[in-house]
């Protein structure tokens, strides 16, 4: 828990560097101090570190052996160190949503059961190989922070914004609203191990956070889609 609670400092300690130094009118374009450069260097830092996550979940997912591996007993130390990193960002992203004010429910759900997720795997060294799967969503969320970041320069970036909203709604389809569902079905069907390894009530805690997760999905889904609908058809 520690290392969480470190990293998500680091990450807040280079928001406020940047907010408060000269460097950020090479980001913003304006050197004052607002609301507005804040959110912008978030985005920034966000996007940074999703796409980096990504890679390196990429690139440990790529090396492994998924056909003859045990799902159950896997083990990764590349997992686990992303992991602090992923948890202290979602513990960086309470801060500036709060110093933002505008916390928002279904964002606090998401982040708190990402830390609990996290802070039970790491102290259990349980569901690695899941969780390692899992999070190669991050890319999602990284053209998400690109789309934000382009928002506040829509003159100059309109034609990046229609390609990454595409890069945005593909790469959702893909890993949120389709691998979700099938790390669901492995980790069902890895039931009986867990059985076997009295890991029975860890193996239910993480379906109903898995089920909960899942469940945001479907519902940002609807808001993508409404979203969707309002700007194909102008309507407010």
């Amino acid at each position: 828990m520690i290392y969480i609670f470190i990293t998500s400092l680091l990450f807040f300690s280079l928001h406020l560097y940047l907010y408060n130094s000269n460097y950020k009118r090479y980001i913003c374009n304006d050197n004052s101090k607002s609301l507005k450069n804040s959110k912008i260097i978030f985005y920034l830092i966000s996007g940074t570190k999703n796409f980096i996550l990504f890679i390196v979940f990429f690139y440990n997912y790529l090396n492994t052996d998924h056909v003859n591996v045990n799902r159950v007993t896997y083990e990764s130390t590349i997992i686990t160190t992303c992991l602090n990193i992923y948890s202290g960002s979602s513990l960086y992203d309470i801060y500036v949503y709060t110093f933002h004010r505008e916390f928002k429910t279904d964002i606090f759900i998401h982040h708190f059961f990402s830390i609990l997720s996290s802070v039970l795997i790491m102290y259990y060294n349980s569901h690695i190989y899941y969780v390692g799967s899992l999070l190669l969503l991050n890319i999602n969320t990284g053209f998400l922070d690109i789309l934000f970041y382009l928002e506040y320069f829509p003159e100059r970036n309109k034609p990046h914004m229609y390609i990454f909203g595409i890069c945005y709604i593909i790469t959702y389809i893909l890993f949120r609203l389709i691998h979700i569902p099938y790390i669901m079905y492995i980790h069902y069907l890895d039931f009986n191990q867990f059985k076997e390894n009295n890991n029975v009530s860890l193996y239910y805690i993480a379906f109903y956070i898995l089920l909960i997760f899942y469940s945001l999905q479907l519902f940002w889904s609807y808001k993508i889609y409404k979203k969707t609908i309002r700007t194909l058809t102008n309507s407010p």
